[in-house]
């Protein structure tokens, strides 16, 4: 009963989220918001069926950051999404100074540059 309150408020703190993202100052419902809204509902309908009706018992935290992977990485290839104990990794990963003469090597018209 609690892992399915833990589901509501993960959907509700997701519209909440996508109404302050999408909305516009004078609060009006646009296509776009109204579109975003609906991809919200029918992600809460899949995820759903996926954990009434799949084979084996699948972890819903799992599912919802799979699918926050895969938003984030049709942005483009360089980006990438992060838990918090990953971004704390990498803080600790690139602290300090780096040297070098910040060379770019690439290939530009066939012609190494």
């Amino acid at each position: 009963m609690a892992d399915f309150s833990r589901k509501k408020w993960i959907f509700a703190l997701s519209l909440v989220f996508l109404f302050f993202v999408f909305g516009d100052s004078e609060h009006k419902v646009s296509a776009l918001d109204k579109s975003a809204y609906k991809a919200l509902r029918t992600f809460n309908e899949v995820l759903d069926i996926i954990e009434k009706n799949y084979v084996e018992p699948v972890d819903t935290n799992d599912l919802i950051k799979g699918a926050i992977n895969g938003m984030v990485k049709t942005l483009d290839p360089h980006s990438s999404y992060m838990t918090a104990e990953m971004y704390k990794e990498l803080e600790v990963d690139t602290k300090g100074s780096f040297g070098g003469i910040g060379i770019e090597i690439a290939i530009q018209n066939n012609i190494l540059t």
